[in-house]
């Protein structure tokens, strides 16, 4: 008892209690750590992927093979492919009703916008006007741009028609 007693005066009694309690400490708390770590096991989810939109590098080209009109803030006018390859305009004139929810684009005569081809070599025949008006009209309208009708020729007008 007297070693006990000289260490409590000392103050000794709780380096002697330290060092016997932190490895049993560290010990249970390796313990514990390792308990969870088995009882939790890796993540598993189970989805069904088939309701899922997939994109990828083929959906990057979803536009090729389609019909479509498509005006951006600027009052960027665009033409797709498919329709430049049937278009052989100079100059165009746009139409729009007064919803702003059908565009119709015709050959213009000498007052018509005029037409350019998109570049790119021969990789596009993807045309573009320009017209700032038709794009002031449709924000006042409440149409987000750029906006995107998809389009079909309508003989009868001899036009392309489209809606969005």
């Amino acid at each position: 008892m007297s070693r006990l007693y000289e260490a409590l005066n000392r103050r000794q009694s709780q380096d002697v209690i330290r060092q016997v309690e932190l490895p049993v400490a560290r010990e249970e708390e390796s313990r514990l750590e390792r308990r969870i770590r088995e009882e939790a096991g890796p993540v598993r989810t189970t989805l069904d992927l088939s309701n899922f939109l997939v994109f990828n590098k083929s959906s990057q080209r979803a536009t090729k093979g389609e019909f479509w009109i498509k005006v951006d803030s600027k009052g960027g006018v665009y033409l797709s492919h498919e329709i430049g390859k049937q278009v052989n305009w100079e100059r165009v004139e746009i139409l729009l009703n007064r919803k702003g929810t059908i565009i119709v684009v015709r050959e213009g005569g000498d007052e018509g916008l005029k037409l350019y081809g998109e570049g790119h070599g021969n990789r596009t025949k993807a045309k573009r006007a320009g017209c700032t008006a038709l794009a002031h009209t449709l924000k006042k309208l409440g149409v987000q741009l750029p906006v995107k009708f998809k389009a079909e020729y309508d003989p009868e007008l001899q036009a392309w028609v489209g809606r969005r």
